[in-house]
Formats: structure tokens, sequence, C-alpha cells
């Protein structure tokens, strides 16, 4: 006999691209949230927030909802409901005054979620 655990809700940030650019240019990027529980997810959040160096243009679930900006360096996506497997991608956009190398940090959110292991990725610089 195989004894397999499988957490009920597990939300994970799986990913995250981009953070490179040039001051006073737009730079992008992307992160991948997958819901990897046995339970459909229902009003889970993910949290970016951004190094206080820059200032967020846009924060959007790709091809949906753009998420609300709490700070110039913080935004909020609320995902929409996730079946075992599915998966979100969440992009951004931010401007940095100054030339250098800056962290993006997503912070995934649900209710249940017992894998806590794998809500946060930093995205860290270059």
């Amino acid at each position: 006999m195989q004894l397999r655990f499988e957490h009920a809700v597990d939300l994970a940030v799986t990913f995250a691209t981009g953070g490179a650019g040039v001051e006073d240019q737009i730079v992008e990027g992307q992160a991948t949230v997958r819901s990897n529980g046995r339970q459909s997810l229902t009003g889970a959040t993910v949290d970016v927030d951004l190094n206080v160096a820059g200032a967020f243009e846009i924060v959007t679930i790709h091809n949906g909802d753009e998420c609300p900006l709490l700070t110039p360096h913080r935004a909020r996506c609320t995902l929409p409901t996730m079946a075992r497997g599915g998966q979100v991608y969440i992009d951004w956009q931010a401007r940095f005054a100054e030339p250098g190398s800056y962290d993006v940090t997503f912070t995934a959110a649900a209710n249940g979620d017992t894998a806590s292991a794998n809500d946060v990725l930093v995205r860290s610089r270059p």
C-alpha cells in the first residue's frame, strides 16, 4: 500500500519572472499561482509587494481584472475560483526613479491552506 499525503487546500506561488530594466522606464514581470490541494479555492488572494524605491503602474490578473493598489508599493489580487491543478498569472508593471536591482515579493493566502511553505516567493534582484 502506498500512502500519499495531500493537502485539502494548497495555494502556491510557483514562479516569478521580470524585474530588470532601467530607471524611469516601465519594468514588467509576472508570477504564477497554482492550486495544488484537493479542494477548489474561492476567495484566495495574492499580495504583491515592491521595494519602496519603485511604484506600481498596474497589477492585473492575466487577461482579467485589475488588482487594487493598497499603496504605491503593494497590490492585492483576488483570485478567481481555482480547481485542483488550476493556475493563474499575475502581471505587474512598475517604475523606479533610481537605477538598481529590487526585490518583488508575492504572498498567497487562502482559507484553510495547510501547506504554508510555498505561500511566499521573492523575485530576487538579479
